[in-house]
């Protein structure tokens, strides 16, 4: 289920990807990197320049900031782009993967930062990142019992 957030921690999420925006491309990078070590079987469905890919994994944590208060639309979009992802390989263990790695990258990219709660956002993003692969996780079951 897509996580509510009160004002406050909405704030601390929005403000901490202020921070996050110049690292993306480092972050996205190492991501990538490190998804296809551990799933090397995946990067066939991608280009060999990940530039596009990483602006699209870009504007879907943008997009989320901008949904969160609209959980309904958020789990919506969220669960079609699951469906979506399920031509492209995309199963329930590296979803589980996905939660961990990249909230471990944001952590990384938001460390040096001289946020107030450092510790409460870097769970806020936990929690995010948990429920938005949750809700794709549903998306992609829906495609599977479908298809």
């Amino acid at each position: 289920m897509f996580p509510t957030f009160s004002t406050n921690q909405i704030s601390l999420l929005r403000g901490s990807f202020v921070f996050l925006i110049p690292k993306l491309e480092t972050v996205t990078g190492q991501l990538y990197a490190r998804m296809f070590e551990a799933y090397p079987a995946v990067r066939a469905f991608f280009a060999d320049d990940l530039t596009e890919q990483q602006d699209k994994l870009v504007d879907t944590l943008a997009a989320l900031l901008d949904s969160i208060e609209n959980r309904e639309g958020a789990e919506k979009a969220l669960r079609e782009l699951g469906k979506r992802h399920v031509e492209f390989g995309a199963t329930t263990e590296l979803y589980q993967w996905l939660m961990v790695e990249l909230t471990e990258l944001i952590r990384v990219g938001i460390e040096g930062a001289n946020l107030p709660n450092l510790v409460e956002t870097i769970g806020l993003w936990k929690e995010l990142i948990e429920g938005a692969c949750q809700e794709m996780m549903i998306g992609a079951e829906s495609q599977s019992t479908t298809s």
